[in-house]
């Protein structure tokens, strides 16, 4: 009925100099605790022994005695033994990051260096073209089984030439503008589209998106949810779906609580510099108008795990299948919004499905399925956003993009409290209706399968383009987060 610890000075005054600095690691050899222990058995004096040996009745809980055993406070049950030493994970998880961190510039260099290499002109044109113009034999026809619209409207020779073009786009022939080779193909679309739908003046043709209430999704249920939605690779917006989270998040109770936080900021509305800056200074910009956009910053949630016991992260993880798991995506792809009235994010499709929420103000959406890739105009950009439309969402040009008339998608106003549920490679873009506007999307990487089964050309882009892979493992998280824009 009795529990034995070892306090910190006990320890001390028997192996002086044990507990100096912080170490990484408490070692202690098996045979020196046993040692240890058999000399403070026998120094027993009353009420205890001189080296700080105690007895404690077994009420006293395991949590407060393991507390004893570690300099890291942790409970003993978290601590391992391997091969004869107390090893502390939290020493050595927080050790091997900082390893990571300091090693991130050496490896990535190098590594972007053999990429540059292997990239070169000569290998491009002795290998990688050659290849990619045999290998798009065979993926352009499948591309065009995943992603085509109506063969009554548009030839579907005309989209497999498309698709062509695309594959060239994707392996960077030389001596190919394969991009405006694709534009021009793309507009070629155009007498098939207009003998279809008639002539258009206007961008797009947009109806509203699907809505449920909260009461609709609950009666629905989680199973209903999956089966009709994740299943279908359908959007979806789900009105009122976080009513508590507009109270509990917004873009002025950040700036006191989070203020000296360092996020990265476009520099002006045109979006053509990524700055850091204090959250305090941002939120200062947003709120007397200026237009400032911070895009997909994870440095708040990063730094204060605590923030994201407001999300129902639990549910998210049963209503979607992600390729890294719930953990992960909860870990590393919680990205916050912030920003003025007559900001945009421009049209883009992402790798990542997620659950958007707006918090503060309202944005409205534009959203396009991926059947309607060829008309995006798309462009590769970068690792989040890997495909990105060519045209300005504020104010297409229908001269160089005639056919965006008859882009088919849907439209709506997200307001504090909505959710939606968007599908990977969704094309969507955004436009900031009020001051401030702030939401807040919980990414996952969708399953391989169901990437390939909704764009074929694109997943197979993402996967092959050689900078993906060091942006996503081996680059650090601030330079991520400066290239993580639009």
């Amino acid at each position: 009925p009795f529990a034995v610890y070892y306090s910190k000075e006990s320890l001390e005054g028997f192996c002086p100099g044990l507990f100096a600095g912080s170490p990484l690691v408490l070692s202690i050899p098996v045979n020196l605790l046993r040692k240890m222990v058999a000399q403070l058995d026998t120094k027993s004096v009353e009420g205890g022994d001189a080296l700080g040996l105690k007895k404690q009745h077994a009420k006293q809980t395991n949590n407060d005695i393991d507390q004893k055993l570690c300099s890291c406070g942790q409970p003993h049950a978290s601590h391992k033994f391997f091969m004869g030493v107390v090893w502390c994970p939290d020493h050595v998880k927080k050790t091997l990051l900082s390893f990571k961190r300091k090693m991130q510039p050496v490896i990535y260099t190098a590594l972007i260096s053999i990429v540059n290499v292997i990239m070169c002109l000569p290998l491009r044109i002795a290998v990688w073209a050659p290849l990619a113009l045999i290998l798009g034999l065979v993926v352009a026809p499948l591309s065009l089984l995943v992603i085509h619209l109506p063969f009554d409207t548009v030839p579907w020779w005309k989209q497999l030439a498309w698709h062509y073009a695309m594959v060239m786009y994707m392996a960077n022939v030389p001596f190919i503008d394969s991009l405006e080779l694709m534009r021009t193909i793309t507009n070629s679309f155009l007498p098939d589209l207009e003998k279809k739908f008639g002539k258009k003046k206007t961008a797009f043709m947009l109806k509203p998106l699907e809505e449920m209430s909260k009461a609709d999704f609950e009666r629905l249920g989680e199973k209903g949810f999956k089966n009709s939605y994740h299943k279908n690779w359908l959007p979806v917006k789900i009105n009122n779906m976080c009513p508590n989270l507009p109270k509990e998040w917004n873009m002025a109770r950040f700036a006191r609580t989070h203020g000296d936080t360092k996020v990265f900021v476009f520099k002006n509305h045109k979006k053509t510099e990524v700055v850091p800056m204090k959250f305090s200074e941002l939120a200062s910009r947003v709120q007397s108008g200026q237009k400032t956009y911070a895009r997909a910053i994870s440095q708040i949630v990063k730094g204060d795990p605590e923030v994201l016991k407001s999300l129902p992260l639990d549910r998210f993880g049963r209503l979607r299948d992600t390729l890294m798991g719930a953990d992960f995506d909860n870990e590393n792809a919680i990205l916050q919004f912030f920003s003025a009235k007559g900001t945009w994010t421009q049209v883009h499709a992402d790798v990542t499905c997620n659950f958007n929420i707006q918090f503060e103000g309202q944005k409205r959406w534009v959203i396009f399925s991926p059947a309607q890739t060829m008309l995006m105009y798309p462009f590769a950009k970068g690792t989040n956003q890997f495909f990105q439309a060519s045209y300005d969402l504020s104010g297409p040009d229908l001269e160089k993009f005639p056919c965006l008339k008859y882009a088919q998608g849907f439209e709506m106003i997200m307001n504090p409290g909505d959710m939606l549920w968007l599908p990977s490679w969704w094309w969507h873009g955004i436009e900031n209706l009020s001051t401030p506007a702030a939401a807040v999307a919980c990414d996952g990487v969708g399953k391989l399968p169901r990437l390939l089964s909704s764009n074929l050309s694109m997943t197979m882009a993402f996967l092959a383009h050689p900078y993906n892979c060091l942006e996503f493992f081996v680059s650090n998280t601030e330079d991520i987060a400066k290239r993580w824009t639009l």
